[in-house]
């Protein structure tokens, strides 16, 4: 019995460690298993760091360039970096949002933006178009608060690079100088109609200026100034009936 007893014990030593073997294979084959998702687990967050997300935000941050959240979109390409042609969609996101600001009028605000890229495509052309607008602007205002001097030379100084600045420098010329002209102030006025470029009857209104002053002189007997202005204008009115009465009491004086 008493040998009988220890061979089974034996034998459930044998078993035991049999069972304990395996099960540490097991163990180990799970470890193994685990680890190996585990790796799986931060190759995938690794990648999605490196590749998904950024990919995401890329994408997302170029729609916002077409909804116009154009500061949205400089913030997510700027924070990407060197991420493809992110440094250069930065430039492109400023740019999109300065001709939006500059197509709804918002010139200075555009100015401030085209200068932050402005060697990028043709931003220093913009902000000379935005100024032009500025410029025109500012006369036109003048010129509806009856500034004409000012609003001329404003107008004046742009009408090279927009159309309507030509005809509103005419305009402010001749408005200018009916006013001259209704204060008596001749020669202001001739000088006035003829900077207004045949605008109305501009013409017709700086002969008549000249007609008016060259007989106050010679009303005030000086026949000089009266000669030099009636000269202008030989052919108008009764200027050429009268002409050789001022040239002779012109000539009398010399």
């Amino acid at each position: 019995n008493a040998a009988l007893l220890q061979g089974n014990e034996m034998q459930a030593q044998i078993y035991g460690n049999q069972t304990t073997e395996e099960q540490k294979r097991k163990t180990e084959k799970r470890l193994v298993v685990l680890s190996a998702s585990i790796l799986l687990v931060i190759a995938l967050m690794v990648a999605a760091v490196l590749f998904f997300i950024p990919q995401i935000r890329y994408s997302s941050a170029k729609k916002n360039i077409e909804k116009q959240n154009f500061d949205k979109a400089i913030a997510v390409f700027t924070d990407l970096g060197d991420y493809k042609d992110s440094a250069e969609m930065t430039k492109e996101a400023y740019f999109q949002k300065a001709v939006f600001l500059m197509d709804k009028g918002s010139y200075s605000e555009a100015i401030s933006v085209f200068e932050q890229v402005a060697e990028y495509k043709n931003s220093k052309g913009k902000i000379a178009n935005c100024k032009v607008e500025i410029k025109y602007l500012e006369a036109v205002n003048d010129f509806n608060n009856r500034k004409y001097t000012d609003a001329a030379l404003k107008f004046k100084s742009i009408e090279k690079d927009k159309i309507e600045a030509k005809e509103y420098a005419d305009k402010s010329y001749y408005f200018l100088a009916k006013d001259e002209f209704d204060k008596k102030n001749y020669l202001d006025a001739a000088k006035n109609f003829a900077n207004a470029d045949s605008y109305k009857d501009a013409d017709e209104m700086e002969k008549e200026s000249y007609y008016r002053l060259g007989w106050n002189y010679y009303n005030e007997e000086n026949y000089k100034e009266a000669y030099d202005y009636l000269t202008k204008i030989k052919d108008y009115k009764d200027v050429t009936e009268k002409y050789n009465e001022v040239c002779y009491q012109y000539a009398c004086e010399l």
